[in-house]
């Protein structure tokens, strides 16, 4: 361990870290989430919302670095910007039913309200859903929980990851901290192939949590981890089968094997 830093203190770090992403990004993920799914519950949003944040914090990084104006202050003012636009989007209610988008009928069924034809297909869908999260077993929800959880545990395991790509993202991480950009003079003579979404939000977590670049990498990537399984599980729950598909990913043997190698930031790019 580094400077006699305990492992105990890392976990400390890494959830802290969890905690800062998530609070940046859960709100705009959510209004994301009551767009795109209006059949959605709270067990539903709380799967999904953290992964479409993720996913939107992404997108907007990636994007300011493409037209050259990223930095740790304007993406921070981004994301601000973004909480405000999703809190404004949260509190509309919108209160003619001719007014009301295919999602939001969709969302207002699922509270019971009937929509005769040409929509009886909304009602027919919001019974099915509804049909659907009652068929949910606490005891397997519970024990799937654990498994993307268990994600934010591993700097109890290991100190860094064990592959070889994690120097390249530690590197372009520290250029994004320290130029802004992803050039490395004299080293390279064309385009990175790594996507910059990833090593650009490393960079604002490496600034903001004061830490390394290797080490915001290592986070960032097990944080993405433990929200891609969350995802995935929130996407296959409108087929009934969230507690199922996150127990098919999270306990596969090729996820435990990236789990140690640099496999988690290259698909979280």
């Amino acid at each position: 361990w580094p400077n006699n830093e305990s492992p105990w203190r890392f976990l400390a770090n890494m959830l802290a870290a969890a905690a800062l992403i998530l609070m940046a990004t859960v709100l705009p993920g959510y209004a994301l989430c009551r767009i795109l799914d209006g059949s959605a519950d709270k067990v539903r949003k709380m799967a999904l919302s953290p992964a479409l944040g993720l996913l939107l914090m992404y997108g907007c990084s990636g994007l300011m670095v493409l037209t050259n104006i990223w930095s740790w202050g304007s993406l921070t003012a981004v994301m601000a910007l973004l909480n405000v636009i999703a809190l404004a989007l949260v509190r509309t209610n919108a209160s003619h039913k001719s007014t009301l988008t295919p999602w939001q009928k969709l969302e207002r069924a699922m509270h019971g309200e009937v929509y005769g034809t040409p929509e009886q297909s909304i009602t027919e869908e919001a019974a099915t859903q509804s049909w659907l999260q009652q068929q949910r077993k606490p005891n397997m929800l519970l024990f799937a929980v654990l498994i993307p959880l268990s994600c934010l545990t591993l700097p109890l395991l290991q100190d860094l990851p064990f592959g070889v790509d994690w120097i390249g993202f530690s590197m372009l991480t520290a250029q994004m901290s320290t130029l802004g950009d992803l050039t490395l003079p004299g080293t390279n003579g064309g385009f990175w192939t790594y996507p910059p979404a990833f090593p650009s939000v490393a960079a604002w977590l490496q600034q903001i949590m004061d830490i390394s670049p290797a080490r915001a990498v290592f986070i960032l990537g097990h944080y993405s981890l433990f929200t891609l399984i969350f995802g995935i599980g929130g996407a296959m729950d409108r087929h009934g089968a969230g507690a199922q598909g996150i127990l098919a990913m999270g306990l596969g043997i090729g996820l435990f094997a990236k789990v140690f190698d640099s496999g988690y930031p290259t698909v979280a790019s």
